[in-house]
């Protein structure tokens, strides 16, 4: 939320208006900044108290998270490097930046690609639109039957 609110290394040059921020849980505090900033936040929903979502929210938090995949497939990788997957002391927040443009670079010039093929891209969004706003029919058997 600080990066947005005072714009730090110039954050806000990087978005549009309208442009879709896929975020996850964690950024629930800042949802409303980028809002403000009239951002379209995707973020996976809350259960809030309730045992289960009812089908368009569970399908819209199994969207959000297979977007997110991706993200988390790249942190993962960053992950690897041993000074990465453990807590970063403030007094080395000045550098971060620096070694992680290194282990990028080391990433990208000795590792396999993460998503070798985008053939089926297209096939498969289609299939996840069509089926988003299906209902859920175990759940609807279920609550129509009597066991």
């Amino acid at each position: 939320k600080d990066m947005l609110v005072n714009n730090k290394d110039g954050i806000l040059n990087w978005f549009d208006e309208h442009d879709i921020a896929v975020v996850d849980r964690g950024f629930r505090d800042s949802t409303g900044m980028m809002r403000a900033l009239e951002l379209d936040v995707c973020m996976p929903d809350f259960l809030n108290g309730r045992r289960r979502f009812d089908a368009l929210e569970a399908n819209r938090s199994r969207f959000t998270s297979k977007i997110r995949w991706v993200v988390e497939s790249a942190n993962g990788r960053v992950q690897h490097f041993k000074w990465f997957n453990q807590t970063i002391q403030n007094s080395t927040i000045p550098q971060v930046r620096d070694y992680l443009q290194i282990a990028c670079a080391l990433i990208n010039a000795y590792r396999a690609a993460a998503i070798s093929s985008f053939s089926n891209d297209d096939r498969i969004a289609a299939k996840m639109l069509a089926c988003f706003h299906e209902p859920n029919l175990l759940r609807i058997l279920l609550n129509n039957e009597t066991l």
